[in-house]
């Protein structure tokens, strides 16, 4: 948005409490639930709040912005476009926003302008947004001083494995803050935490492209931002346009988890162990559902690409990992024994090899799904027979992996 824009903005809408940012690509199919659930939320629970609604549009062609302003409310909005590359936009990146940074930055900035003491994010593509998601991320900054609010969703026990398998250990013990969804699309922020953002200097760096979550935890990690996470339910996602193919996803995920650790190195290098963020709310108990988990095909993946991989695991893994990796024997009927220590290592072999440009980069963000699906595998069979427990320790047992082999990540880095 240019400063023009944003000086006519904060003329026209004076000073307010909240932005609400609603970054958009062809939703119009839930955006209409999307503003309902939000314009409940604030006249029942935030009255007397001044908001400003900010959509940041990656060019849709759907009517999706036109639907937004024409909600059903009595507040300010504004409506702002963001460059997007055209590869994002034929190829939508697994949140469902190309050009996530740029809209992310634009929402930001108008917060900034209108010097707002606290600024959300909400997604587009939500099913299951409820009135009280408002209140519930924005009541920690307004009223109890939490710069960074991030969203916890309620999830069966094997939703979301490369989240709590691979995304969450590896974020924890790099910055040291147990946020259990750091890729979350719903998030609160302070007035202070904003303007720290803002002021930031890497936005227009690839990295960056796919969105500034990781940025977001390492400031409020390394320069003692307050962080907390809050539960909101489940999240249903209705967008249609998104990858449904694990391969694409995952490297998409991981791919910009590894892509943001060079900007940060300075910080997370020597951060050590991790602490838990106060956690507002309660969760649903996981269900199980481990009939869904299609574990052989797991098993078979892991199997055939530690056949026809080789090569590549070969450059990507230090030796000792790989020789480790390839004594991996899938029992028939029982898990593969993967060891959370040695989980930790191939992760942290794969970053290095990102950062070292050991192999084309999609090659080995792909090259990295067999393995994941083994470890998948083995975190399925041990789990499943018992309760909900068993799984949270068998998570908390990979995140200690994590952290207690960061040193060697640390050490070999630069």
């Amino acid at each position: 948005m240019q400063v023009e824009a944003l000086d006519a903005l904060r003329d026209s809408a004076g000073t307010v409490d909240v932005v609400i940012g609603i970054p958009t690509y062809n939703n119009a199919r839930t955006i209409g639930s999307v503003m309902d659930a939000l314009r409940d939320g604030f006249t029942k629970f935030l009255p007397d709040t001044r908001t400003v609604v900010v959509n940041a549009d990656a060019g849709s062609a759907d009517g999706t912005p036109e639907q937004l302003m024409a909600a059903d409310w009595d507040m300010v909005g504004v409506r702002a476009r963001h460059a997007s590359a055209a590869r994002e936009r034929s190829a939508l990146p697994y949140h469902g926003i190309p050009g996530r940074a740029a809209a992310q930055r634009l929402i930001l900035e108008a917060a900034l302008a209108l010097g707002a003491r606290a600024c959300c994010f909400f997604p587009a593509d939500s099913g299951s947004l409820t009135p009280d998601w408002a209140v519930r991320l924005l009541r920690p900054v307004l009223e109890e001083g939490a710069d960074y609010v991030s969203a916890r969703y309620d999830r069966r026990r094997y939703e979301g494995t490369l989240t709590t398998g691979l995304i969450y250990p590896l974020v924890r013990a790099l910055y040291g803050l147990r946020i259990h969804q750091p890729l979350t699309p719903a998030l609160a922020l302070s007035g202070r935490f904003v303007a720290r953002l803002c002021a930031e200097q890497v936005w227009e760096t690839d990295p960056t492209r796919h969105g500034i979550d990781l940025g977001v935890i390492a400031l409020a990690s390394l320069e003692r931002f307050t962080p907390c996470e809050v539960w909101l339910g489940r999240l249903v996602v209705e967008a249609e346009g998104r990858p449904s193919d694990l391969a694409t996803i995952f490297s998409e995920a991981i791919g910009s988890t590894f892509g943001v650790l060079d900007h940060t190195a300075d910080g997370w290098i020597h951060v050590r162990g991790s602490e838990p963020v106060p956690v507002m709310g309660e969760g649903a108990t996981a269900e199980a559902g481990a009939a869904d988990v299609n574990v052989n095909g797991m098993i078979r993946a892991f199997t055939l690409g530690r056949k026809d991989l080789l090569p590549l695991w070969e450059q990507a893994l230090a030796p000792e990992t790989l020789v480790e990796v390839l004594a991996l024997e899938p029992v028939p009927g029982e898990a593969i024994p993967f060891p959370h220590e040695l989980w930790a290592r191939v992760v942290y072999d794969f970053a290095l090899a990102a950062r070292f440009q050991t192999l084309y980069r999609p090659h080995l963000l792909r090259s990295l799904v067999p393995l994941y699906l083994g470890r998948t595998a083995a975190y399925v069979l041990e789990t499943s027979r018992g309760p909900a427990r068993d799984a949270d320790g068998w998570i908390e047992a990979c995140c200690r992996a994590f952290e207690q082999q960061k040193p060697r990540l640390a050490e070999r880095w630069r």
